[in-house]
């Protein structure tokens, strides 16, 4: 029942990738838990038509979280709940197994020294009798930080530009232990992360041409499509209010592009002429989105415009 679940996007032109795990418990299965780790990042890889191999570490940034199972070497469960007791947690993180393989540093397969975490100022998530929020010493298991929130930034970089300043900054803003759930043997632990990204200097493959709208009268969709894109004839371009909070369930119409199929030998503009019935009534700001069915996402959207009332 243990194992590992990642999931990837892309935001401009940087992979984003977050992989929930559930490794081996118990003290004395700390080389077996570090191996796991490290055959989840050689085994788990991306792979499409649409991108080439992308293993787990490829990434700019990866979020590693869930129920790492490292527990305090050495450590039994009256001493660590004693040291607890007398708020002095702090004294025990220098036996968590986690924090020792960071210290190992690239001596350690697990990777994690390449890792970040915000320091740890709550007890133990581990382990707890049911229903309950006292610790459970039934098996002679000490508490430990079993569940954390883990993260890395590493920007892949053309040679050359190896100094240049980072398009993507990671913080993490709080990191806590919920002690309401008493559903598990665990305590829930959070975290905040925020990520900052510049996009500046990205171009996206399809950018929209602003036209005039009119209510039930006229409206134009123009776009470039960049060289080198693939395009389908089941892309689509869909309208929406610019307040929108689904692509999906907010759409007020969508219409499939007007684009071939293959990769655009160059940069071409496409233009799409709606009919009075297909422009929106009601007038307001709107915005539009292109849909790639090649790279599964948007990969397009247009600034905000307005649509005039029909005079």
């Amino acid at each position: 029942n243990k194992g590992a679940c990642s999931v990837r996007f892309t935001l401009g032109d940087l992979g984003v990738c977050f992989t929930n795990c559930h490794l081996v418990p118990h003290v004395e299965n700390n080389d077996r838990r570090v191996e796991e780790l490290h055959e989840i990042f050689e085994a788990q890889a991306f792979e499409s038509s649409r991108l080439p191999l992308m293993g787990l570490l490829d990434h700019d940034i990866l979020v590693l979280f869930g129920d790492l199972n490292f527990r305090l070497e050495g450590r039994g469960f009256d001493e660590v709940v004693a040291l607890l007791n007398r708020q002095r947690g702090q004294e025990l993180l220098r036996f968590d197994q986690l924090h020792i393989e960071q210290i190992r540093g690239e001596k350690s397969p697990s990777n994690l020294y390449y890792f970040m975490e915000m320091p740890i100022d709550f007890i133990p998530s581990y382990k707890y009798e049911p229903d309950t929020d006292v610790f459970d010493g039934s098996k002679g298991r000490a508490p430990a930080w079993c569940d954390r929130v883990l993260w890395r930034t590493h920007e892949r970089r053309l040679p050359g530009i190896t100094d240049a300043e980072p398009r993507a900054v990671m913080t993490q803003e709080y990191y806590g232990l919920h002690i309401q759930p008493r559903i598990s043997d665990h305590k829930a632990v959070s975290a905040g992360l925020k990520l900052s990204v510049d996009i500046s200097n990205f171009t996206p493959p399809v950018i929209f041409r602003l036209m005039d709208w009119i209510c039930g009268l006229q409206g134009t969709i123009a776009f470039d499509v960049a060289a080198g894109t693939e395009v389908s004839l089941w892309d689509w371009v869909g309208l929406l209010p610019a307040d929108f909070s689904s692509p999906e369930k907010d759409q007020v119409f969508w219409i499939w592009t007007p684009a071939s199929r293959g990769k655009t030998p160059r940069d071409q503009v496409y233009i799409r002429v709606l009919t009075p019935e297909q422009v929106p009534a009601v007038p307001g700001k709107y915005i539009l989105l292109y849909r790639s069915s090649h790279y599964g996402s948007v990969i397009g959207m247009s600034p905000i415009f307005r649509i005039r009332p029909l005079d």
